[in-house]
């Protein structure tokens, strides 16, 4: 299975997925403003990361995105207190 994946959304790049360094799980790469709220997301699978980008450019929101069945963690010293509280 490839380690990387390109996910489009509407015609446009909305990042990467690229397994992470234990080979469990698919961390997000934003390649657009859009989609800066998954930066960093790890997902079980290309798709849930590929949903998720969807619902965000449908709703332009952080709450509409995130479907926390799909999300494995999000974590680490780059959250934002925006995002943290939007998780609560």
């Amino acid at each position: 299975m490839p380690h990387a994946f390109v996910i489009q959304i509407a015609g446009r790049t909305a990042g990467i997925v690229a397994r992470d360094h234990n080979g469990q799980a698919f961390r997000f790469f934003a390649s657009s403003q859009t989609f800066v709220p998954l930066e960093g997301a790890l997902f079980a699978e290309p798709e849930q990361a590929e949903r998720a980008a969807r619902r965000l450019f449908k709703s332009r929101g952080l709450l509409g995105a995130l479907n926390l069945d799909d999300l494995i963690f999000l974590g680490g010293a780059s959250d934002s207190p925006a995002r943290q509280e939007a998780l609560r």
